[in-house]
């Protein structure tokens, strides 16, 4: 996904009923408040994994939801 909408699909994602993985084309410090302040929400848990090139992994698990 390209890094300037990654951080908007946290909050959708979130909401779903599934657990939801993409990948990313950079970790963003957008993206990492984005996550953050979800899961301070308590609406999921979201793992944001970053490879030395940047890219990254986003793997969002909502609330009642197992892995």
């Amino acid at each position: 996904v390209e890094a300037h909408i990654c951080d908007q699909l946290i909050l959708p994602l979130s909401l779903a009923n599934g657990v939801s993985e993409f990948s990313v084309q950079r970790v963003s410090a957008h993206l990492e408040t984005h996550a953050w302040l979800v899961e301070k929400f308590g609406l999921a848990k979201v793992a944001l994994d970053r490879s030395d090139s940047g890219t990254g992994l986003v793997r969002i698990i909502p609330a009642g939801c197992s892995p």
